[in-house]
């Protein structure tokens, strides 16, 4: 979003002085974008670094952090947050030594919620699964992030149709979709199966079909 944002052509005509501070998560940015990004909008940078079962952030910089600790760390932790790094004991590990990130402080969340990040917009699977389970052709589905290039994530459906003799076809899904979803939030790839792996507990494993993707044995029937 943010090479988006420095690369557009009409940039350089528009007021961004609204922009005061930009935040940015789930990756590594560059010292290089940090310098860019102060220079050309005029605004601050911090890195956040947070999980949502902890009710988002737990560390963040400081907006006057050097471009090189913007890059290379993920701030100091928040007012009222203890963190941890700790080995397999829950003992600390010294510095430099590798661990699990441990916190407290926060209300953990009652259970966790799978999400997809397209181009920096969080996208809840569940809004789409329950429209397209209405869908009078679609028997079950199961809503994935796909990784792409550009993006970092594509909206990915797996359909099982009602009627494996008359399945729905991707352009009616997706126009199905698009009359009730915003663009970014349709799904863009989509893969038709005859069943799903399941847990004993009657649930799709969306691992599983990560994996298979991942594979190569799951594939699109079509991307938009």
């Amino acid at each position: 979003m943010l090479i988006a944002l420095l690369d557009h052509p009409d940039r350089p005509t528009r007021d961004l002085s609204s922009i005061r501070t930009v935040m940015s998560g789930s990756s590594t940015v560059p010292a290089e974008l940090v310098r860019r990004t102060r220079a050309a909008v005029d605004c601050d940078f911090s890195v956040l670094f947070g999980q949502t079962e902890l009710h988002g952030v737990l560390t963040q910089t400081h907006p006057t952090d050097s471009a090189e600790d913007q890059a290379e760390t993920i701030g100091q932790p928040l007012a009222r947050v203890e963190v941890k790094v700790a080995d397999a004991s829950g003992a600390p590990v010294d510095i430099g030594r590798p661990g699990e990130i441990c916190a407290r402080g926060y209300q953990a969340m009652a259970g966790y919620f799978d999400i997809i990040i397209r181009g920096g917009e969080n996208i809840h699977p569940r809004e789409i699964e329950e429209l397209l389970a209405a869908h009078p052709a679609v028997a079950e589905v199961a809503v994935i992030g796909v990784p792409d290039a550009r993006w970092g994530e594509q909206v990915g459906a797996v359909v099982r149709s009602a009627d494996p003799a008359r399945p729905p076809t991707v352009a009616e899904l997706h126009d199905y979709c698009r009359t009730h979803l915003a663009p970014f939030k349709t799904p863009r790839v989509w893969f038709f199966v005859d069943a799903f792996p399941m847990t004993p507990s009657g649930k799709i494993q969306k691992f599983v079909l990560k994996d298979l993707m991942a594979a190569g044995e799951l594939q699109p029937s079509e991307q938009q």
